[in-house]
């Protein structure tokens, strides 16, 4: 079958953004070009025409199309759905990725819509198309939905696949890899096991686990020489990529796997890297093999610097007492540190979004990274949003515009506010922090007067959004030479 996958990743906040490398898009083209269909593809980093993307079925003369989407790209790809049936009632639509795994009902109700692919789909897809090709009934392919006349069948997601190295490589050669953003920036993104153990509330992972029979193999890891031999076909097809990124929820989360890891990374790869740690799992020996693997930055999630927001409503259990131990053990083995924050939470206050800015001073971090809180359906948070009447009509493409949440304790402007000097107002605490005392603490609390003072949020947003959009018009278009001298995340 020829088969157009879409992936939906518009990002209207970063001028002339060329998108980034998703594994799940191409282990799923590797799984289906592997089992002898056509597949071509469509990135969609920006918003296209009717009349453009019409043209696009004309020249690839697809019989299938399948999107994948994120619940905030979703929208983008209920409308094309409508586009592909004009241009041919026969080609068969279907929609897969996080947002119908997790909301297949918001799915499967678009009219356009045929199929529902849930969970992991490297092999429903192949046997789908398979079925489909040879006249076969496709109606108990589990993790598949679909209509049968005025019917929806709801198939079961089958169990995680424990075997990961049985599938072939991802398939890289799809995407503009030159051209995306992590490229430009000389580095590649890898996955070396899929699953997390924790049950954050605002993260897919509780939802995704809770769909598979097999819950308590939700964890699974590719073995570590075919995570070097991927690497290493990388690095050979694309030699100006010179640092590694593992986008795993986290990579040290088996020590066995990661001592393996750190002998054969440093023997066959030898490039510097970064990965994802959860601060609960910051230990010696960790961080140690981490380091003489040839890591050098450490992501971690700190997404709130209240206590209590961090326990009662994100469900961290980890104190910022223990949040500092352990960056500064992180630190202490010369790691550089990046931080991913949100502001916006459900019950969250300017003084709590305060708080997290002062701690990310406390820590100070290499790399911030901050967002607006966006609650994904099939997650907890969302649950509670949804239950308390939160939920707006709102929508926005990215976490880096607005919040979609009727708060009973922020503004709008407080949170876009907090996003926007999230990392300004760190580096401030930062550098207020190393004055010496008295002085730090009197500009520390002249900080925090600051910050929840009834500030012009509007004209200072603005101004922001003008600077911000220039920067990275710039840096998109120098990326290389700037990242390649200043070594931002490496060093």
């Amino acid at each position: 079958m020829k088969i157009t996958l879409i992936l939906i990743e518009i990002r209207s906040d970063i001028p002339g953004f060329t998108g980034n490398y998703y594994e799940g898009v191409g282990a799923v083209s590797a799984a289906l070009e592997g089992a002898g269909n056509e597949v071509s593809f469509l990135h969609l980093t920006r918003t296209m025409e009717r009349g453009e993307f019409i043209a696009r079925l004309e020249q690839d003369r697809p019989g299938m199309v399948a999107f994948s989407a994120m619940t905030n790209g979703f929208h983008y790809a209920k409308e094309m759905t409508g586009w592909v049936k004009e241009y041919s009632k026969d080609v068969i639509v279907l929609c897969g990725g996080i947002h119908a795994t997790l909301d297949p009902e918001d799915v499967i109700k678009v009219g356009a819509i045929d199929y529902v692919c849930r969970g992991e789909g490297e092999d429903p897809m192949v046997e789908l198309c398979d079925a489909l090709d040879n006249c076969k009934s496709p109606n108990y392919i589990s993790n598949i939905w679909l209509r049968d006349g005025k019917k929806v069948i709801r198939n079961k997601v089958r169990s995680t696949y424990q075997d990961l190295d049985r599938f072939p490589h991802p398939d890289r050669d799809i995407f503009d890899f030159d051209n995306l953003l992590t490229t430009k920036e000389s580095f590649a993104t890898f996955l070396g096991g899929r699953g997390c153990p924790f049950a954050c509330a605002y993260c897919a992972n509780h939802g995704m686990k809770d769909l598979y029979p097999n819950k308590g193999q939700y964890i699974r890891f590719k073995t570590v020489d075919r995570l070097m031999d991927e690497i290493e076909v990388v690095l050979k097809r694309y030699p100006y990529i010179k640092y590694v990124a593992f986008s795993d929820d986290i990579l040290p989360l088996k020590i066995d796997w990661l001592r393996e890891f750190a002998d054969k990374y440093k023997a066959r790869i030898n490039r510097p890297f970064k990965c994802n740690i959860n601060p609960m799992l910051v230990k010696d020996e960790t961080i140690s093999l981490l380091r003489a693997a040839g890591c050098t930055m450490v992501e971690i999630g700190v997404e709130s610097g209240n206590e209590r927001i961090r326990r009662e409503v994100l469900n961290r259990k980890i104190t910022n007492e223990g949040m500092l131990k352990a960056t500064q053990l992180i630190r202490s083995y010369g790691l550089k540190i990046a931080t991913y924050n949100m502001v916006g939470v459900p019950g969250e206050s300017i003084r709590e979004i305060r708080d997290t800015i002062k701690l990310n001073g406390q820590i100070g971090p290499e790399k911030m990274y901050a967002f607006i809180f966006y609650p994904y359906p099939g997650t907890r948070l969302h649950a509670f949003c949804k239950k308390e009447g939160l939920l707006t009509s709102s929508r926005f493409d990215t976490y880096a515009e607005g919040t979609i949440l009727k708060s009973k304790t922020l503004t709008e402007k407080e949170v876009v506010f907090g996003h926007r000097f999230f990392k300004s107002f760190a580096k401030l605490y930062k550098k207020a922090n190393k004055m010496p005392s008295p002085l730090n603490k009197i500009l520390m609390k002249l900080l925090d007067i600051i910050i929840v003072a009834k500030l012009p949020y509007g004209l200072l947003i603005f101004t922001h959004s003008v600077l911000y959009r220039t920067a990275s018009f710039m840096y998109l278009k120098f990326g290389r030479y700037i990242y390649n001298r200043q070594k931002a995340y490496y060093g």
